[in-house]
């Protein structure tokens, strides 16, 4: 246990992590690895109201995930263009955030949702007179 910024801070094994509060997060935000993607959504289901995770794409394909999937299909927010992890150069991956919530109403349908270029959102923006240079990215 550390404290950081005045707050108590454990650094564990996430997976073993049991949340003593009482009461959900709002909100829980990850980048898991990807062998470990599902066993850390379902983790944090249990701890979280709402979860958004950056996935490979592919994540939605699989056979293995296929059923749990079909009773938790997340919203899917594709990213475009890939984002660059490593210097400035991407991967032939494609990415989304996908968002669970752990209370979904009956018939709820999940989307899937083809984010706007960062070229698309500056030229939007100077469309409304807005000085993108003077814009924080």
């Amino acid at each position: 246990r550390k404290s950081l910024m005045g707050e108590e801070t454990h650094i564990e094994d996430f997976l073993s992590f049991k949340n003593s509060s009482g009461s959900n997060f709002t909100l829980a935000i990850g980048n898991p690895p990807f062998n470990l993607a599902e066993q850390v959504i379902k983790h944090t289901l249990t701890m979280s109201n709402e979860v958004f995770m950056l996935l490979r794409l592919n994540f939605l394909g699989s056979l293995k995930r296929n059923t749990w999937l079909r009773e938790n299909t997340p919203n899917v927010y594709v990213l475009s263009p890939r984002p660059s992890f490593v210097n400035v150069t991407t991967d032939a991956t494609e990415y989304a955030w996908m968002h669970w919530r752990r209370e979904c109403r009956v018939g709820e349908r999940s989307k899937v949702v083809v984010l706007p270029t960062r070229k698309e959102v500056e030229e939007y923006m100077v469309s409304r007179g807005v000085n993108v240079k003077e814009v924080a990215v």
